[in-house]
């Protein structure tokens, strides 16, 4: 397989993560009639240690940063990376 090759399947895998955390989202809005906002935060939570969920749930420090994250909607992750991939090639 070529680096091409390689490439364009990394982009459209993430670009279809990106679709399917829509899609979760729009499905669980659908059935339940509010939105769910996942975002880095979220993200952390769910694959950090007990000091990053802590610092997830109660920040103690970096508050600018946790803000920030919390911002930021983890759809917006994987099409970043896309975004990187398809531009380094």
């Amino acid at each position: 397989m070529s680096r091409t090759n390689d490439t364009e399947t990394a982009v459209v895998v993430l670009v279809l993560v990106t679709v399917l955390i829509w899609i979760y989202q729009g499905y669980v809005w659908l059935s339940t009639g509010m939105w769910q906002s996942l975002d880095l935060l979220t993200a952390l939570a769910w694959v950090g240690g007990p000091m990053v969920t802590n610092w997830v749930v109660w920040p103690q420090t970096w508050q600018g940063l946790h803000k920030l994250l919390g911002w930021i909607p983890i759809s917006v992750l994987p099409l970043a990376f896309a975004v990187a991939v398809a531009a380094g090639e």
